[in-house]
């Protein structure tokens, strides 16, 4: 069973109603006529066409002719489509911008799971063109490949983008981009990109060794921190790496801890 609307269904998403629906058609079917005419055909009195085909005419679905009588037609259906279409864009871009700095209720900060890697490239371009003020992004040179295009444009707007990577051929990315060199093995996350926006929206995703998609975003304050601590912690250790000339983790200073042994990292300078 298909999921389409019907035809009144669909006009009466942009505020028509079944009468308007119904002369519209009757118009666009039966050429353009006055409302006399129109109101025989369709077998309704004048007064309900009359007060119709103003409500359609102020909605640029038909015009008016003058004459005497006055005469109606109906716009031309692509056309027609074509102002709804960027009706319906204009609208969705001011309730987009007028919602955007209203702060959530403490319900809406939910965790948003993503094994969709579409959908999941969808918020985080979107992330990208409402970020105003800083980015803190951890990525893979996959992820550079295929976000560069919105990293270069939040840029230009004068978005502070600070970068971390652990793949040394990303180095020259940009002004403010840090390198921590490490050879992890195949049970790291593949394809990653971690980012924290404005300090008010965070998201980290990537593959696992097995080629599954696996993609959280969320703005939930706690997570957000979490996100922002660990990308701190990472930059501050590619800093004292660089200063050093080694990595300032030696194998001394490990855990033994169940996350180590899960991203096994084979270090350079024991």
């Amino acid at each position: 069973m298909s999921n389409q609307p019907s035809l009144q269904e669909a006009f009466a998403a942009f505020g028509f109603s079944a009468l308007e629906t119904r002369v519209y058609v009757a118009l666009l079917e039966g050429g353009k006529a006055n409302g006399s005419e129109l109101a025989r055909r369709l077998v309704l009195t004048r007064a309900s066409v009359y007060g119709t085909l103003h409500a359609l005419a102020g909605k640029g679905a038909v015009w008016l002719i003058p004459g005497n009588p006055q005469v109606y037609e109906a716009v031309p259906y692509r056309q027609l489509v074509q102002q709804l279409r960027r009706t319906s864009s204009d609208c969705l871009e001011a309730i987009a911008e007028g919602l955007k700095h209203l702060v959530p209720h403490p319900a809406a900060e939910q965790v948003i799971n993503f094994s969709d890697p579409d959908r999941f490239a969808d918020e985080v371009r979107e992330a990208f063109r409402q970020a105003r003020h800083e980015i803190c992004l951890t990525v893979s040179a996959e992820a550079v490949a295929t976000f560069g295009d919105v990293i270069a444009a939040a840029r230009r707007r004068g978005v502070r983008v600070i970068g971390f990577t652990t793949e040394a051929g990303l180095s020259g990315s940009g002004d403010e981009w840090f390198v921590r060199e490490l050879n992890l093995e195949s049970v790291a996350l593949q394809e990653r990109i971690q980012g924290v926006f404005d300090q008010r929206f965070c998201l980290t995703g990537g593959r696992d060794a097995e080629g599954r998609f696996l993609g959280v975003a969320s703005r939930n304050p706690l997570l957000i921190t979490v996100l922002a601590e660990h990308f701190h912690h990472d930059v501050y250790l590619a800093r004292m790496q660089e200063r050093l000339g080694r990595d300032p983790v030696r194998r001394e200073f490990l855990l033994g801890s169940l996350h180590e042994k899960n991203v096994r990292c084979r270090r350079r300078n024991p």
